[in-house]
């Protein structure tokens, strides 16, 4: 939009009248692209020209500040949800880590006891004790996990590592009773625990390896029947483990 206005000077003696005013929408005059300033036609009379403001706003500098929003406005948007994305992913990774370097802690100071009892393996030991928890390896798998036998080169002593399953809440609470209670247990007839491993998502536990099988394949193998006196050896030595578990241990368990 142009607004013109144009006067004489206070010594004219014009009769006419001085002043003249007129708007003009530019957009519907003028081309796409122009060049601005001051001419006019006055014959032998000297005209001045003289410009007190201006203010000229064109379409494509109205499209290079919108442009230039878009352009802000498309960086800082992403960099807040990614700014904010990062803040929320490490607040649940630290309380991850550190409520798992408490329950760590928590079973360290109840088996580690002027060091006597299991003890904390790395998970690389583990890992190559086991080839990797090849099903080569694999003893067994219960509802909380597989159990795989393992060989430890530094300690020279084959085991059995009880690998809790991903994920499995209930096995999670089974691993730190087993932790808890387990390592206190010190009997001839109970199932020694070696070591445990709780390396970030990884639960494991470390038993002695027993090379003579579990005791309901003596007990049900068709091809070999066991002798009476075989037969009471064993019922006298569950009765010896489960008085132990009962009434003799610091924490008495029920048994299933």
């Amino acid at each position: 939009m142009l607004s013109l206005s144009l006067c004489y000077g206070a010594g004219n003696k014009s009769t006419d009248d001085s002043n003249l005013s007129y708007k003009v929408d530019l957009r519907d005059v003028l081309p796409e692209w122009l060049t601005i300033g001051f001419s006019g036609t006055t014959g032998l009379v000297t005209e001045k020209h003289t410009g007190s403001s201006s203010s000229l706003k064109t379409a494509q500098e109205r499209e290079n500040n919108s442009n230039k929003w878009e352009l802000t406005a498309g960086l800082t948007v992403p960099l807040g949800i990614i700014v904010a994305g990062g803040v929320v992913a490490y607040s649940i990774f630290w309380r991850r880590r550190r409520k798992t370097t408490e329950e760590s802690e928590d079973i360290v100071s109840l088996t580690s006891i002027n060091d006597i009892g299991p003890k904390r393996f790395p998970l690389r030991d583990l890992t190559l004790a086991t080839n990797n928890f090849s099903d080569d390896q694999k003893l067994g798998e219960g509802r909380f996990g597989c159990v795989y036998k393992g060989y430890l080169s530094r300690e020279g002593t084959i085991v059995a590592v009880k690998k809790i399953s991903q994920g499995s809440k209930q096995g999670k609470k089974e691993y730190r009773t087993e932790v808890k209670i387990i390592s206190s247990l010190r009997h001839r007839n109970l199932v020694q625990l070696i070591g445990w491993c709780h390396d970030e998502t990884q639960f494991l536990l470390v038993y002695e390896f027993m090379p003579n099988a579990s005791l309901d394949y003596h007990l049900f193998n068709k091809k070999r029947i066991l002798k009476w006196d075989v037969r009471y050896n064993i019922a006298t030595g569950l009765a010896s483990a489960f008085f132990y578990l009962h009434e003799e241990c610091d924490q008495c368990e029920t048994s299933k």
